[in-house]
């Protein structure tokens, strides 16, 4: 019953960010996935995802969980390392080199190290 409650009760949460964003609900988890190929682009976009949100999560009586949300950048093996700083009310979201995404643990080069390794052993 919990996980249809806050699907019920975050059902419009996709509505709140523009066409740069694409949220992703599942169960009681809740991805927000922006594109863009430009550095700049991506970190205004972010920004201003980031914001909408919580806006949003303020407008629905709702706390944003700082220590539970995590930004991970997909990029090439061979791109420059460049750290994204995503920044709300002098609080910073953490950059993190791999995640778990609906039971996969994914990677920043999608090289999928880290989901097979420890099914390996």
């Amino acid at each position: 019953m919990g996980p249809l409650l806050f699907l019920i009760c975050i059902n419009d949460l996709p509505k709140t960010t523009d066409k740069d964003a694409k949220v992703v609900l599942f169960t009681d988890d809740t991805s927000i996935i922006v594109i863009n190929s430009n550095q700049g682009g991506l970190k205004t976009a972010l920004n201003k995802t980031i914001s909408d949100i919580i806006s949003w999560f303020n407008v629905n009586f709702l706390l944003f969980i700082s220590n539970k949300t995590y930004c991970l950048e997909f990029r090439t093996k061979n791109c420059i390392d460049t750290t994204l700083n995503i920044n709300y009310f002098n609080k910073s979201i953490a950059n993190v080199p791999y995640t778990k995404f609906l039971c996969l643990w994914i990677d920043d080069t999608v090289t999928w190290v880290n989901h097979i390794d420890p099914l390996i052993s």
